[in-house]
């Protein structure tokens, strides 16, 4: 997690190198979710990824759309998980929810 969670924080940091670290990350966490499908952190990062991949395909609406979707999805699922989780996912669930609604 902490090798997708650097990829995720870099491609926002860097722009011009952030599809490449986001898909890198999305595919460290997709093997990690495979092996562990209860790992409630590993969800709550893939919802953070797929936000930032969304956010940065704003220009085409059908990719950002799929984005926003996983990022609900996957969000909504650490919750499923984890319902300490509620509280701390209630803004970036509702930022994506937001962005999925606008990207429509």
């Amino acid at each position: 997690l902490p090798l997708a969670r650097a990829l995720r924080l870099e491609a926002e940091l860097d722009p011009a190198g952030a599809g490449p670290a986001l898909a890198k990350a999305t595919a460290l966490l997709d093997g990690l979710l495979k092996e562990n499908p209860l790992s409630a952190e590993a969800w709550v990062e893939r919802g953070h990824a797929e936000a930032a991949a969304g956010q940065l395909s704003a220009a085409d609406r059908v990719v950002a759309v799929d984005h926003f979707t996983q990022a609900v999805r996957s969000f909504e699922e650490a919750r499923r998980i984890n319902a300490t989780l509620e509280d701390a996912l209630r803004e970036p669930l509702r930022e994506s929810r937001r962005a999925l609604l606008g990207a429509d």
